[in-house]
């Protein structure tokens, strides 16, 4: 959906119609804030059958498994609606303060890795699990959907 959200945005754009493209953007971001939220909570009850039967966790309610799977769902919805700010920031011509975002959230990202890959390094035991890693890919994540949003309706 991203092109024709991108394409329909540059057309309002382009013709200055600026209320009809805030009516487009608000109309799209409900249906997409619903997506996310129908996602996370399909994740979230799904987690024990996913692990148990599609990643074949030895243990039922494994306390590894069932977790990541939750995270995991976690971070798709909040990535979800990051796609139509992007698409809405390229097509309003607006590739500076997108490319920007993009570096912030990598950068985030990057240094929440070398964090727990440093303290896997300082210690035998690492004290970030994997959980530990997803939930710094999750809160680094969560901004860069609010900045990119709160950039589109500027």
């Amino acid at each position: 959906m991203a092109p024709t959200i991108n394409r329909e945005i540059a057309r309002c754009a382009a013709n200055g119609r600026w209320d009809e493209l805030r009516t487009l953007l608000h109309t799209l971001a409900v249906i997409y804030w619903c997506v996310a939220a129908l996602i996370c909570l399909i994740m979230l009850a799904e987690a024990p059958l996913i692990s148990g039967h599609w990643l074949k966790s030895k243990q039922p309610g494994s306390r590894l498994t069932d977790p990541a799977v939750m995270l995991m769902g976690l971070v798709v919805a909040c990535r979800w609606p990051t796609g139509l700010y992007q698409a809405a920031l390229n097509g309003m011509q607006r590739l500076t303060v997108a490319s920007g975002i993009n570096m912030i959230n990598s950068t985030a990202v990057l240094a929440g890795s070398g964090l727990r890959a440093g303290l896997r390094l300082s210690n035998d035991q690492c004290i970030l699990s994997v959980a530990g890693g997803r939930w710094i890919r999750l809160c680094a994540r969560i901004p860069r959907g609010g900045l990119a949003r709160g950039r589109a309706w500027t």
